[in-house]
């Protein structure tokens, strides 16, 4: 078949080594087909149809969060974001809000997208809402559990606006006619040329709708949010996290695809399905070293930008009294953050902190703040969890 082509297959052998089988096909280049651009156009009936519904966004990723957020409302859309799949049903089941479209990720902490989509389900209300599932890759097997549970659809992440578009409009009833483009922004023009070539700026905005100011506050947030990543993977691996590790690669790799990060996105991919299968041989040591100096560098080029363009305002602890119920809201938004890796969970345990009825031991709230400080979330995690349900069995 492959000399019917005009091509060539060939095989190299070494004793004791193994054989490697190689081929070659010639193509034309095609140079007849137009580029399309990835602008979505929307007809005027479609903008002025969908003005005012309300889409509930189940994702714990915050940057992924805001992109979605930011392209929906551009087209009028109201979005209600819930951070895992136990916050999304709860809200379901309490708000008065009506909600036409469900957007679901698939894998979060708490309560993953395949168990709240199947309790969503549950509630007479919700029995038809279309749901989409979101997902950096849908596997055959995931595939299916998608739709075995009810889900209606999925979206690859990262996806651009045109594509997430047409989502709503199929999922909403509506019908495309006569095409109108969407308003540009009016905007202070933001200088990417400070960022490095492991960024494709360029793609980074056709994801962010070409919103500037969108795309410079998430590199900025990136920054933030990664700058411990490295300190946080090493100490993992070093107690053996296994799953940790896994959670930390894969939500590297939806938020590094999503700001145009591609190198280090397919590099983060290919060490999570190392960890995955317990794969921890020279090509893991391999991908290791090739995603550190990708995250090394884009870390680096967005402390430059992030300087430029960041004001970073004097913020003192809340001072003030929290009740019960607040002191545990308090606590699960703080658990929120610390299985999220998120480096603000430093200002959220300094807000609790500054709470004047104690709620923890000084020593242990010490050992909490070392930890976090160390970036030990898993430890962490394990002493937050104790004081909530110390808490919630005493209220």
């Amino acid at each position: 078949m492959i000399e019917l082509l005009g091509g060539k297959i060939g095989i190299t052998s070494r004793i004791n080594k193994g054989s490697t089988f190689f081929f070659t096909l010639p193509f034309e280049i095609n140079k007849g087909v137009p580029f399309k651009s990835n602008k979505a156009k929307l007809s005027k009936e479609e903008i002025q149809s969908i003005n005012g519904i309300n889409i509930l966004i189940v994702d714990d990723n915050k940057i992924n969060q805001q992109v979605a957020k930011e392209i929906l409302e551009r087209i009028h859309v109201n979005c209600m974001i819930k951070e895992n799949g136990r916050d999304a049903v709860n809200y379901l089941l309490n708000s008065k809000n009506s909600i036409q479209l469900i957007l679901m990720d698939l894998q979060m902490p708490v309560m993953g997208g395949i168990e709240a989509a199947s309790k969503i389900r549950k509630i007479p209300e919700y029995k038809k809402i279309p749901i989409i599932a979101l997902t950096a890759d849908i596997m055959p097997e995931s595939k299916k559990r998608v739709f075995e549970v009810g889900m209606n659809d999925y979206l690859i992440k990262p996806f651009l606006p045109d594509v997430l578009y047409k989502k709503v409009f199929q999922w909403t009833g509506l019908k495309s006619s006569e095409t109108n483009k969407i308003p540009s922004h009016d905007i202070q023009r933001i200088d990417f040329s400070l960022l490095n070539s492991e960024i494709d700026i360029e793609k980074g905005l056709r994801f962010t709708s070409n919103n500037e100011q969108l795309y410079k506050k998430l590199l900025i947030d990136f920054h933030k949010n990664y700058w411990p990543f490295l300190k946080i993977y090493s100490r993992n691996i070093e107690n053996n996290y296994r799953q940790a590790v896994a959670k930390q690669l894969h939500t590297l790799k939806g938020a590094s695809g999503t700001l145009g990060m591609t190198k280090l996105q397919l590099t983060a991919e290919k060490l999570e399905n190392l960890v995955k299968t317990g794969n921890n041989g020279k090509k893991y040591d391999k991908l290791y070293v090739s995603l550190e100096k990708k995250l090394t560098l884009i870390i680096t080029t967005l402390s430059e930008f992030k300087n430029k363009y960041q004001k970073i305002p004097d913020k003192k602890p809340d001072k003030k009294n929290l009740s019960e119920n607040e002191k545990i809201k308090a606590l699960e938004n703080l658990k929120q953050l610390v299985e999220n890796f998120d480096t603000g969970a430093k200002c959220a345990l300094n807000n609790l902190k500054g709470s004047s009825k104690k709620f923890m031991h000084k020593d242990d709230m010490d050992k909490l703040e070392s930890l976090i400080n160390k970036y030990d979330y898993s430890n962490a995690l394990d002493m937050i969890n104790n004081v909530i349900s110390n808490m919630t069995n005493r209220h």
